[in-house]
């Protein structure tokens, strides 16, 4: 306070009270892929590796490491119980940090990995609570998607009626639309007890072996259909003699 000595109030200096604060903090960080990740991020991208991209389901799996960072000269404490926690992840695993507690310049890590249990794509909320003043919690989002085969299998009979002894032909289609490959892929086609089959033949980039008898075209898959690929099973076959005028007989297949 200052007598300003001309009759008009003291002048107070404000600054010579003021509040000053030097206590150390920890500064948190997170990486992925070398790459920082934002506190809040819900872009995911596959440049830091909050992007798994695509795994098969059920079986598929794709893990990522992302790193803990303190930069700060106070002690970093991941409070959290777990210490990294996941909302939404059902289609992932997690693998918990090492140390809870990083001085100033230490890094820790934890593993994620994207496990599908289903088609479709996915997001989950990384979240990691600390003592960081200005960043707690500290969270982003990451996400994949997860693949399966799309196996279909058309049929269909020219001509749709016939006479006793002519040759009729049944046309079997399949394809992949899924994202992976198909495996282990098996078609039979049951013909009716009035017809004999005679001839199968396959078209398509696919190799198939065959299975032959009067009344059963096996058709089984020697290489695995991958997606996008498909061919065609042309089965001929000869109407029996003994059938007569306006007599209906079905087919079945698998």
């Amino acid at each position: 306070m200052v007598d300003s000595g001309n009759g008009m109030p003291p002048i107070v200096d404000l600054g010579a009270y003021e509040k000053q604060s030097n206590s150390p903090a920890p500064d948190i960080a997170l990486s992925g892929n070398g790459q920082v990740i934002a506190n809040g991020d819900t872009n995911p991208i596959i440049l830091d590796n909050t992007d798994f991209g695509s795994a098969a389901v059920s079986g598929g799996a794709v893990a990522h490491t992302f790193t803990i960072s303190n930069s700060g000269p106070a002690s970093l404490k991941l409070t959290g119980s777990p210490a990294v926690s996941l909302t939404n992840g059902a289609h992932f695993s997690l693998t918990q940090p090492a140390s809870t507690t990083l001085t100033s310049g230490q890094t820790t890590t934890f593993t994620l990995t994207f496990e599908p249990q289903s088609r479709g794509t996915f997001t989950a909320t990384v979240t990691i609570v600390n003592n960081d003043p200005d960043k707690t919690p500290y969270s982003f989002v990451v996400s994949g998607t997860g693949l399966a085969a799309d196996l279909s299998l058309v049929k269909s009979v020219t001509p749709a009626s016939a006479n006793p002894g002519q040759t009729i032909t049944y046309t079997l289609s399949f394809s992949n639309a899924g994202g992976v490959t198909a495996t282990g892929v098996v078609i039979t086609d049951f013909v009716p007890v009035s017809v004999t089959v005679q001839s199968v033949i396959s078209s398509g980039n696919v190799a198939i072996t065959r299975t032959l008898s009067t009344q059963t075209a096996e058709v089984s898959k020697t290489s695995a259909v991958s997606p996008g690929v498909g061919g065609v099973i042309t089965i001929t076959a000869q109407v029996s003699n003994t059938l007569n005028a306006g007599d209906r007989f079905t087919k079945s297949g698998r």
